[in-house]
């Protein structure tokens, strides 16, 4: 994990506690639990595996737990999420095409990574 300066570590709590406001309905039509997105680490979590793997989980909730109106939801939920200019934590969850999709939409999204 990269350090953050404390500063630029409450901007982005700002701004996570802002979208999740704003995009609470959707998070909530999404399925996930509450504690999922309380945190964008969390989120993030669940995003590169399709559950929570690097943080304590007592619910054990997947992605595959979810119907499928609910994953479209999850869809709808990361373009608002990119449109509010986070970018991908090395998501997981979706088709290779969907990414590629969305790659296309919100290249500012997918920033090229060094190997």
């Amino acid at each position: 994990m990269s350090y953050k300066k404390p500063k630029a570590i409450a901007i982005n709590k700002i701004k996570w506690d802002h979208f999740v406001n704003t995009e609470f309905k959707l998070f909530h039509e999404t399925g996930l639990p509450l504690s999922y997105y309380e945190d964008e680490d969390n989120f993030t979590d669940f995003l590169m595996h399709g559950y929570i793997d690097h943080h304590h989980d007592v619910i054990r909730y997947s992605i595959d737990d979810m119907s499928p109106s609910q994953r479209a939801n999850l869809k709808c939920l990361l373009i608002k999420y990119y449109m509010a200019g986070f970018a991908d934590p090395g998501s997981t969850i979706l088709s290779t095409e969907e990414y590629r999709e969305l790659r296309s939409n919100f290249p500012e999204a997918f920033p090229r990574r060094k190997h």
